[in-house]
């Protein structure tokens, strides 16, 4: 008889990677915008063609959305998101072009899908769900649950970890705009921001991907810093990866935003674009 052996076994053995779909990569209307004759509206080249911007991560079956704009309902069919299937939401901030599209959830029936939480600054929530009578619709019949973040607090979900922070952009009654971090530092987003802090460099530094406002490419504009101004602070920091998010239609097309970004290895997102962290 063979004598037995004891094997051990130590974990973790199964590390469950994150996807991040960008399902909008666009500005507060999108490119093309209506009645605009400028490079980046003219050209038919897919990658020019942006919605608003948000992320949808995924990790397993289940959907994380950052930002639930006026896209929202193109962007969840045309990338085959089970709206069963999204676990939590944030808005980061309460400007139309990254938190209306929540209207759709009234078209379902509580039926057809299970309730979604919404995690937000407690001033944006309010405003929202409690002096908005359309939106207040959505939580009393429990199609929506907001929840108001707590600063620099993890949050966990089944299968998501993150917090968030807050970054300086247009001065509102509404509340601050939120950058979020995921996962230990895996992923970063912050969609727009006037400027870099000290703050913000702590929880962009160690991050191994970075999403970061891209609105505009030289110049410094409606309160959102440019991508030329952003690269000299972020060559200083340690970061593996870094993609700009949210072009204005003015900018130019993705081809001439990343000839820009080439020399300093950034890239710049479009929609449909798929990575892992």
């Amino acid at each position: 008889m063979m004598p037995r052996v004891r094997i051990t076994l130590r974990g973790p053995f199964i590390v469950i990677s994150m996807q991040i779909i960008t399902i909008g990569s666009g500005s507060d209307a999108g490119t093309p915008r209506i009645g605009c004759k400028c490079a980046g509206c003219r050209s038919r080249k897919p990658k020019d063609n942006r919605l608003r911007a948000a992320l949808a991560l995924k990790k397993k079956d289940e959907h994380f959305i950052i930002d639930i704009g006026p896209d929202f309902r193109q962007q969840v069919m045309r990338y085959g998101i089970d709206y069963n299937n999204i676990e939590a939401s944030v808005m980061t901030h309460a400007h139309n072009d990254h938190c209306i599209g929540l209207w759709e959830r009234s078209a379902l029936t509580m039926k057809q899908v299970r309730a979604l939480t919404v995690y937000s600054h407690p001033q944006i929530l309010d405003y929202y769900f409690n002096q908005n009578s359309s939106f207040y619709y959505l939580k009393s019949s429990g199609f929506v649950v907001p929840k108001e973040r707590e600063p620099n607090k993890k949050i966990k979900t089944k299968n998501f970890s993150f917090h968030t922070f807050e970054v300086p952009h247009t001065p509102s009654f509404l509340g601050p705009t939120l950058g979020l971090s995921f996962e230990n530092k895996k992923f970063v987003y912050i969609v727009e921001a006037s400027k870099i802090t000290e703050a913000m460099k702590e929880e962009i530094n160690g991050t191994h991907t970075l999403f970061m406002n891209g609105t505009f490419l030289k110049e410094n504009l409606f309160s959102h810093i440019s991508i030329k101004n952003s690269i000299p602070i972020l060559n200083n920091l340690d970061v593996k990866k870094i993609y700009f998010i949210g072009l204005n239609h003015t900018e130019g097309t993705q081809e001439q935003v990343e000839k820009y970004l080439k020399p300093y290895g950034y890239k710049l997102a479009y929609d449909g674009m798929k990575i892992k962290v």
